[in-house]
């Protein structure tokens, strides 16, 4: 039997108001999608408990994310410096079908401000989109290396799309172990709709082309 290993972790979650910080985290931590949109007053705490299991070694390690969900609105970004204290990472999240400049502007903004207080500030991009046929970029390799994120991916709870990834892209980091792969998390309740293959197939080509489009 593999040897098994205990890792906590502070992550905060940042980004605009109504980006779907907290439909995510609900979606994640316990299964249930939140249909109606009610903002996050200051911040919210919740864990999350999942196990990977190392390629390279072998070895099982659970790891425990205590999950800080901040609220998006301009009135409380000033509370965030208490926040950010202690924290090892942040998923920064964005709107996939929100217009380039814009989006980069913002996930910019929030990861400087949580910089300022965290070191070394490990940070990666979740960016969510509520439909299948929601469409829109995904950051570029230029965007990235700007940003210094540790990466970016597309998430959506109302599909389960890469749920878990963002988490499991945060503890490659943090256990400096590349080859991390998930293997057991809290159930999660089946998608809302149901994507055939074909439209899947049709929507990454859509998001493939889009995704030619990089920042000046």
């Amino acid at each position: 039997m593999a040897n098994t290993n205990t890792h906590t972790f502070k992550i905060v979650l940042l980004g605009d108001a109504g980006v779907g910080k907290t439909v995510w985290l609900n979606r994640a931590r316990t299964g249930e999608y939140q249909n109606n949109y009610r903002p996050t007053l200051g911040v919210e705490v919740c864990p999350i408990r999942f196990r990977v299991r190392s390629l390279y070694t072998g070895e099982v390690k659970t790891v425990y994310m205590n999950i800080w969900d901040m609220a998006g609105q301009e009135q409380y970004r000033g509370m965030g410096d208490g926040y950010y204290h202690q924290a090892d990472a942040a998923i920064v999240f964005a709107r996939l079908n929100t217009p380039s400049r814009a989006r980069f502007d913002s996930i910019q903004d929030w990861v400087r401000d949580f910089r300022r207080i965290a070191i070394p500030g490990v940070a990666c991009v979740a960016l969510t989109r509520r439909r299948m046929s929601e469409t829109g970029s995904e950051l570029s390799a230029r965007e990235l290396g700007h940003l210094d994120v540790s990466g970016s991916c597309i998430v959506s709870p109302h599909t389960n799309e890469n749920l878990f990834e963002p988490l499991i892209a945060l503890a490659r980091v943090l256990l400096s172990d590349v080859t991390l792969e998930h293997i057991e998390s809290e159930p999660v309740a089946p998608p809302q709709v149901v994507i055939s293959a074909s439209d899947a197939a049709r929507y990454a080509r859509i998001l493939r082309d889009e995704g030619n489009d990089i920042l000046p």
